[in-house]
């Protein structure tokens, strides 16, 4: 069984790795595209910017809801572990809901047309993926842990 330490560097590790795909492969398509970058809005393809719209708010909201909910059902009476546990199944489930907004941008951005509205929605999830890199203390507050908790995780 890992120590709570451990679970917190190990959904560190999760997330970065997440990111870091993101990052990667925005990267390198990005490269073969800079040079057809556009901003208009071409008719044949409206139907994209809405799903690509949709694939960020969407994700970002139905992520944040669903990682509310789950942390509501982790309950005070709960070992350590256990809400560590139940957080790690809400932060995973919040950060795939959230990436897939920004895949569905990179991959129209890419292979579709290289407009920058796609370009911006993939930017946005990386940008709040960077700002939702877990730590112990943002652990602490969110499953409200103890004094004596928290100190097990710093």
């Amino acid at each position: 069984m890992l120590s709570p330490k451990e679970q917190v560097k190990n959904l560190l590790i999760l997330h970065l790795g997440l990111l870091a795909g993101q990052v990667l492969i925005l990267g390198i398509l990005s490269i073969f595209v800079v040079n057809t970058l556009t901003f208009n809005i071409n008719k044949d393809h409206q139907l994209l910017y809405v799903i690509g719209i949709i694939a960020v708010i969407g994700g970002l909201l139905v992520g944040s809801i669903l990682f509310n909910q789950f942390k509501k059902k982790i309950t005070s009476d709960l070992s350590l572990s256990q809400k560590l546990e139940q957080y790690k199944s809400a932060f995973i489930i919040r950060n795939a809901l959230f990436e897939m907004g920004g895949m569905i941008n990179i991959i129209f951005f890419a292979f579709i047309e290289s407009n920058i509205l796609f370009l911006a929605g993939a930017i946005l999830i990386i940008l709040i993926f960077f700002a939702n890199i877990p730590n112990p203390n943002s652990i602490i507050s969110h499953l409200s842990l103890t004094r004596s908790e928290g100190d097990q995780l710093i």
